[in-house]
């Protein structure tokens, strides 16, 4: 927190350069909060302005990395060159962040720090632009069920908590569903090659 907001200090008061101020040639931003840190951060003025600053200052942000515990007062929509978002949080979480990027994103690497409950109702995303998804940790079919990705080319999910015949399952629903378009995939089992050499084309 201390360096978020040194560093929004330091991006408000250096001298103008133009176009060229000390945050012009940031193009990767990472932000990781504990979870004392985070739990009252949202809540806070200083916390939020000093995040809308250094967004400010950074206007050529095309890769965000962030750890999440609950959403943050920024909008993602404010990083318009936005291409690689990297979030580990809660599915809740990550879709409330997803909401307002889904047209620029091509990079999507979620580690999701839980798994949906059996009853979730999968969101209907579009996402003209996505062409690598990757999941760490956790991944379940029915998260991406209702997304459309017309431009995907790589799906990789290194979740190798199912047993075989799970992980067989979502693999396989994820292929049917995208296996034509599908360049390169990555799944922790080898059991669904043939699978993956008949609906991969």
């Amino acid at each position: 927190m201390d360096q978020l907001l040194a560093l929004a200090n330091l991006l408000d008061g250096q001298v103008s350069l133009g176009s060229t101020g000390l945050g012009w040639w940031t193009r990767r931003f990472e932000l990781r909060l504990t979870r004392s840190e985070h739990l009252w951060t949202p809540r806070t003025p200083s916390f939020v302005k000093a995040l809308d600053t250094i967004v400010s200052h950074c206007p050529n942000i095309s890769a965000f990395s962030i750890v999440l515990v609950t959403p943050i007062g920024l909008q993602l929509r404010a990083l318009p060159k936005l291409c690689r978002l990297e979030l580990t949080c809660n599915l809740t979480v990550a879709l409330v962040s997803l909401a307002s990027v889904t047209d620029t994103l091509e990079t999507l690497w979620l580690t999701l720090t839980k798994r949906p409950p059996s009853r979730y109702i999968p969101e209907k995303l579009y996402f003209p632009r996505l062409h690598t998804l990757v999941f760490s940790r956790t991944y379940v079919p029915a998260i991406t069920e209702e997304w459309d990705m017309p431009s995907l080319r790589t799906f990789i999910a290194d979740d190798n908590s199912w047993p075989d015949q799970t992980i067989v399952e979502n693999g396989e629903q994820m292929i049917t569903q995208h296996g034509e378009s599908i360049h390169r995939l990555g799944i922790v089992t080898p059991i669904i090659f043939w699978t993956a050499l008949h609906l991969c084309p």
